[in-house]
């Protein structure tokens, strides 16, 4: 038989806040004690091309609708049916074992989380069937930071010019901490 375990972490915060660095950090961590694992970044799901902070003109960056959510659960399906696709394989080539026990780790970072969290638990639950996958575990973590220590560790990301710099930290108050 085979048991998997399916284990859903949502990492959620304020812009600047140290999700992406958390996340991977803890992700590396799950590998590490033998899970499978798959990280996905809210980041790679904006609807729209990058624009020059000193262009955006509204919230869309920052907001709901900037995201596209039905891929992000699309993508995270996909993965997880393909990893216990990939253990019941190997599984069923192996003779003389009884009971399999596998954990899936599935990670997901981003400022807007919180908002699509109902849909994230149900695209996981949907991955349950009693027989191979018995149990899920869902953890949100909400990362708290003050306004100024986001804006700096944000500003700080990467070397800019002096007007990128600019251009990020009046985006930054005008549209990010609103």
């Amino acid at each position: 038989a085979i048991m998997i375990k399916l284990t859903m972490v949502l990492i959620t915060g304020p812009s600047g806040c140290g999700k992406s660095t958390i996340a991977s950090s803890f992700s590396e961590s799950l590998e590490r004690n033998n899970f499978c694992v798959a990280l996905f970044s809210q980041d790679n799901y904006f609807t729209m091309p990058f624009l020059p902070y000193r262009e955006r003109q509204d919230l869309r960056y920052e907001s709901n609708c900037g995201i596209d959510f039905q891929q992000l659960i699309s993508d995270i399906e996909n993965w997880a049916s393909d990893q216990i696709a990939r253990i019941t394989a190997a599984v069923s080539e192996e003779k003389n074992v009884s009971t399999i026990f596998n954990n899936i780790a599935i990670v997901v970072e981003g400022h807007l989380l919180g908002a699509a969290a109902e849909m994230l638990y149900a695209c996981c639950t949907a991955k349950i069937d009693g027989d191979i996958v018995h149990s899920l575990s869902t953890v949100c973590v909400l990362i708290q930071c003050s306004q100024e220590k986001c804006k700096r560790r944000r500003l700080g990301r990467r070397t800019r010019t002096k007007e990128e710099h600019y251009e990020l930290s009046n985006y930054f108050d005008e549209f990010v901490w609103v």
